[in-house]
């Protein structure tokens, strides 16, 4: 391809600006790759489907992220309504419509699918306009389904055509390590990085915040996210409850975006003071500076199919802000990488933790050459500064 007219679209179905990780991540994918589309000279467009926002609200968001200024973007408003069956085939209709007249305009070298859904809005055009097609697998979408009470048919028909779309995909990135592709497909790790210029770790700045929040002699676990189903919200309170029990000189840093009710009624069924913990919601450039005054932080899940190829964002976060992790060995990609690399505990779950909490508590209060070795491993291995280039290496040479 002459690079004059290398064209690379990027499908994502949701708004750009949703709460979670989901278009966090895409809009780190997009930021960090931004540098490479303009010096490769490439026109890049995203395209963000299911937009239940008023797009003038929207647009005026994008006008504020200066590395969007390097794609043309088009937002594609939801039409039917959400829920039934009936209504999502329709919305699925028409969105393929809009795809078609989409790639009939732009006529792209690449399409860059953002999830299943996108995946399955741009296979059926693969072979007629000869683009390479570029899957980014974000989770495992079929046991989600299930897990979400999805019916036979449903899961079914979606299994169908996942299958069928994966035979017209060029090239595969998985968010885990473990995945179940077979045949010829290239499929390449690309895990939820974390951006450099969002989370650090200081020293100083973690000590002296620690101790202007009265916290300086407390071991602080910090929980950053939301109470999705598969978080395993309660097991997390259950466990601080019991660390709590054992040394009541612990506290618990909850920084979520919303659904402060969830954590509040979990806090109170299992007896944790409200002296011993705080609930901040905070904006996303802000969360670092004050969970790196943490010792450990929560990332506990269940022995779920859907956790077994998760990548959570907040891990790298969590270690880019200098604070060791706490998780078990349901989350296949992280819980080998935490015991190999020094880098936190990995723990199975119980109804009874006293066997390690005595542990984890000596070798993690205040221990911040830990928080520093955590701090350095991600800058090494996990920012997306550092994983830009090799990703958009991966995606010309197709």
């Amino acid at each position: 391809m002459k690079s004059k007219k290398n064209k690379i679209v990027f499908l994502i179905f949701s708004s750009l600006f949703t709460k979670g990780g989901h278009s966090k991540n895409f809009l780190n994918l997009v930021k960090h790759l931004e540098p490479e589309i303009i010096n490769n000279r490439f026109e890049a467009s995203i395209i963000s489907y299911n937009n239940d926002e008023d797009i003038k609200s929207q647009l005026s968001n994008i006008s504020s992220y200066k590395y969007l200024y390097a794609y043309k973007i088009r937002l594609y408003k939801r039409i039917f309504p959400s829920g039934k069956i009936l209504f999502q085939v329709l919305e699925f209709l028409y969105n393929l419509f809009r795809t078609l007249i989409l790639l009939l305009r732009i006529r792209p070298h690449i399409v860059y699918a953002y999830s299943d859904k996108t995946l399955f809005l741009s296979f059926p055009f693969r072979y007629l306009f000869r683009f390479k097609l570029i899957y980014d697998m974000r989770g495992d979408a079929l046991n989600e389904l299930k897990v979400q009470g999805a019916s036979t048919y449903y899961l079914k028909a979606f299994e169908k055509l996942y299958k069928y779309s994966l035979k017209a995909v060029d090239l595969i990135f998985t968010v885990s390590l473990k995945h179940n592709f077979s045949g010829s497909t290239p499929v390449i790790p690309k895990f939820n990085y974390y951006d450099g210029n969002l989370f650090y770790y200081d020293e100083a700045e973690a000590v002296k915040k620690k101790k202007e929040l009265g916290l300086e002699d407390k071991f602080v676990f910090v929980y950053t996210g939301n109470a999705h189903y598969y978080q395993y919200i309660e097991g997390t309170v259950f466990f601080f409850s019991q660390f709590y029990k054992y040394y009541p000189d612990s506290f618990l840093l909850i920084i979520t975006e919303y659904e402060d009710e969830k954590f509040t009624s979990l806090l109170t069924k299992f007896d944790v003071p409200a002296t011993s913990y705080i609930i901040k919601s905070l904006t996303h450039d802000k969360v670092s500076g004050i969970q790196q005054i943490a010792d450990m932080s929560l990332l506990l899940r269940e022995d779920l199919p859907l956790n077994h190829n998760s990548y959570p964002t907040k891990f790298a976060e969590y270690l880019a802000s200098g604070v060791p992790v706490l998780t078990t060995p349901h989350i296949h990609s992280i819980a080998p990488f935490v015991t190999k690399n020094r880098l936190g505990e990995v723990v199975e779950i119980q109804e009874d933790y006293s066997a390690v909490i005595d542990g984890i508590y000596k070798n993690y209060f205040n221990n911040y050459e830990k928080k520093k070795h955590c701090s350095k491993f991600a800058k090494e291995e996990l920012m997306w500064q550092k994983k830009a280039g090799d990703i958009f290496n991966s995606i010309i040479k197709l």
